[in-house]
């Protein structure tokens, strides 16, 4: 639940799974760097769970930052298609619709990932995880100049998740929020 809105676990998976569809229907080949640029929080946990299920790299993109800074952090990584609401989008770009611009940069409204017709496959995907893959960048501060990208793979996103449970003697009745403001 966030901001008066909420959604179950079986609508969040319907949706990432769409989302997921949506990058798999476009041959976007697998670990292909993907921002994410919205601002309603549980739709940026849907699309962050999508491009997961997609086997993708996930980078988050604070709605916050100005677009010039936007712009350094996308061309400072090997982003090929950025997801966004509309709103966030036209900061970066002229208009609402799918741009590929000269940098082979594709913007996306996440509206246009759920199809209207509900054709897309709602059932879970078969994804088979390597603890190598990467699978999120994520931005240092930029305090000392432009902000500098590293990469989180598998296998230390479980590290932490291994680490948190012990520490803070996680059960299955505990629930703890994963995601920060990037």
């Amino acid at each position: 639940e966030c901001c008066n809105k909420s959604l179950t676990y079986k609508d969040l998976d319907k949706r990432s799974n769409q989302v997921a569809n949506w990058i798999i229907d476009r041959h976007i080949q697998k670990e292909t760097f993907i921002g994410i640029l919205i601002g309603d929080r549980i739709e940026f946990i849907v699309t962050v769970i999508g491009v997961l299920k997609a086997r993708c790299v996930f980078i988050p993109l604070d709605t916050t930052l100005p677009g010039e800074r936007l712009e350094i952090m996308i061309d400072s990584t090997d982003t090929r298609l950025v997801i966004g609401d509309t709103v966030n989008l036209s900061r970066l770009i002229s208009n609402e619709e799918i741009k590929e611009t000269e940098s082979k940069i594709t913007y996306i409204a996440i509206d246009d990932c759920y199809p209207d017709d509900n054709s897309s496959p709602l059932d879970n995907l078969d994804c088979q995880y390597n603890p190598e893959d990467k699978i999120y960048v994520y931005f240092t501060s930029g305090t000392t100049g432009e902000p500098r990208s590293f990469v989180g793979k598998n296998k230390s996103l479980q590290h932490f998740i291994d680490w948190e449970i012990d520490t803070l003697d996680i059960n299955g009745y505990l629930r703890v929020s994963q995601l920060i403001n990037p």
